[in-house]
């Protein structure tokens, strides 16, 4: 614990103080996409009418795909790909629950892939609780991260499927 000052520690074991703050961190984070609906439909109906007259005259993201313009075969390949992801997302739960290495790398890679989607969304415009609520969900992905890679919470020194002690761990 003395060597590094980014490590935050209690104690060894599977009573740590990071492993306690990392599940409850992850419930959080649960927590919070669940409030996201909710929110998107309550903050729906107090737009301004120009902001209404905005969002109408947006493209609608994936409009080929709504309208019927694409084969089946493309509209299975994405819903596909979508449940996928989902499922993935889920699993990545699962193992930041269990303080799993895959679980933390699954969580990375689907948080920082899910930026891509912000591409292809267009303009948007928010409700000033929904901005606080996407500002919040970051900081708890950004804690959950934290605590996964940069504390005690997930055993980076344990040996892989292999047999050879793991040399990614962080310091």
């Amino acid at each position: 614990m003395y060597g590094s000052t980014f490590m935050i520690s209690k104690s060894n074991g599977s009573n740590s103080l990071a492993a306690a703050a990392l599940k409850w961190a992850v419930i959080a984070d649960i927590g919070l996409i669940l409030l996201m609906v909710p929110l998107v439909l309550w903050a729906e109906g107090r737009m301004p009418p120009e902001l209404v007259r905005f969002h109408e005259k947006q493209p609608v993201p994936f409009e080929e795909f709504l309208s019927g313009k694409v084969s089946w075969l493309v509209m299975v390949g994405l819903c596909s790909a979508v449940m996928i992801v989902l499922g993935a997302w889920i699993v990545s739960y699962i193992g930041l629950l269990k303080r799993k290495q895959w679980g933390a790398r699954l969580y990375l890679l689907i948080t920082v892939g899910m930026l891509s989607t912000y591409v292809l969304s267009g303009y948007a415009a928010f409700h000033p609780l929904e901005m606080i609520h996407m500002q919040v969900c970051g900081m708890v992905q950004g804690l959950v991260l934290g605590l996964a890679f940069f504390s005690d919470a997930i055993d980076w020194k344990s040996k892989t499927a292999g047999g050879e002690v793991s040399q990614d761990a962080p310091e």
